[in-house]
């Protein structure tokens, strides 16, 4: 009876040994790591660039979207996708014929309202006392009926005079959708022709307002774009907008970029990304960044001589500045 109760014992303390057991592993394991680190190296120097990064896309400060003012049929077309004119140059005309005949018509439509105007007032002559209510309708009738021809006959020439397209400034076409015999519509909302100043582009970000108070004008960017996945250009922040615009991903300034290096013919539109240089130290010491740990709101390093506490600067993703705690070679360990 005895011995039955003691093995019941026996297997009842055994789960909580083999926990205990585990738990002292696991301490084991961890104290080995720490005393033991799997990485060495030693302090060095180097450059260090802390940056911000933004998305945005390319854009052009003296852009011009240009579509006919007049409704016609595209006579011409003197300007392709990327070519260069020169400021007054004509890029596409409409056919004239047509516009003429119209302007014919509107003035012949206004020589006839001239004519009979002239007629009811010859009838009324006379008549500025006693004119009869009909007399006043009739003469108030033609009178609008001849302004409306003066301004049918107006609105032809401005047509004849707005039928070609001229460049407003020099630069380079970079959208050109006219076909030649298509009709065109005064109120088309799209522009037939995009004329650019390639002089004027800039990368155009967008910096979450958060971050915007560490942008200054005059810092150095580098600026990368789907479209030349190989190729990176240099630039500088020249203008920080004053208000905040609202996207779906949260609030934003607009920090436009001037570019250094960029084709000759560039794609207005394109999307890319950037990193502006907050600060850029040269010959500082460095530390990776896998080998500080942070207690108490202190930064440390293991080194070869035990733990050090250390003052960092600034951080570029992947080391650490070190302003003092270390010196130039010492070993460190993580």
């Amino acid at each position: 009876m005895k011995t039955g109760i003691i093995l019941k014992m026996k297997v009842f303390f055994k789960k909580p040994f083999i926990l205990i057991g585990l738990v002292l592993a696991v301490l084991l394991a961890y104290f080995l790591i720490q005393v033991n680190p799997k990485n060495e190296g030693k302090i060095g120097r180097g450059d260090i660039r802390s940056f911000l990064s933004a998305s945005g896309k390319l854009d052009a400060e003296k852009k011009a979207e240009l579509s006919f003012k007049a409704t016609g049929r595209v006579d011409s077309v003197e300007a392709s996708e990327g070519d260069q004119v020169k400021k007054d140059e004509v890029l596409a005309r409409l056919d004239v014929e047509e516009l003429s005949l119209s302007l014919g018509r509107a003035q012949d439509d206004l020589r006839q309202a001239e004519a009979e105007l002239a007629k009811i007032y010859d009838e009324v002559k006379g008549h500025d006392t006693d004119e009869t209510y009909t007399q006043k309708q009739t003469r108030t009738q033609a009178e609008v009926k001849k302004d409306k021809a003066v301004k049918s006959v107006e609105s032809a020439k401005k047509s004849i005079t707005d039928s070609a397209l001229y460049a407003p400034f020099s630069g380079v076409v970079i959208t050109q959708s006219l076909e030649v015999n298509e009709w065109v519509s005064a109120f088309s909302l799209e522009p037939g022709i995009v004329l650019i100043d390639p002089d004027t582009v800039y990368f155009s970000a967008e910096v979450d307002e958060e971050n915007i108070q560490n942008v200054k004008v005059g810092q150095k960017a580098v600026v990368s774009f789907d479209a030349y996945p190989d190729r990176k250009f240099d630039g500088e922040v020249y203008y920080i907008a004053q208000s905040v615009t609202q996207t779906e991903g949260g609030d934003v300034v607009g920090v436009r970029i001037k570019l250094e290096n960029f084709p000759e013919k560039p794609i207005i539109g394109i999307n890319g990304d950037t990193e502006i240089t907050l600060e850029d130290r040269k010959d500082v010491l460095l530390v990776p960044k896998e080998a500080v740990y942070k207690n108490g709101g202190n930064s440390f390093v293991k080194t070869g001589l035990g733990e050090k506490k250390i003052k960092l600067g600034i951080f570029d993703g992947v080391n650490w500045e070190v302003l003092e705690g270390v010196e130039d070679g010492e070993i460190i360990r993580w």
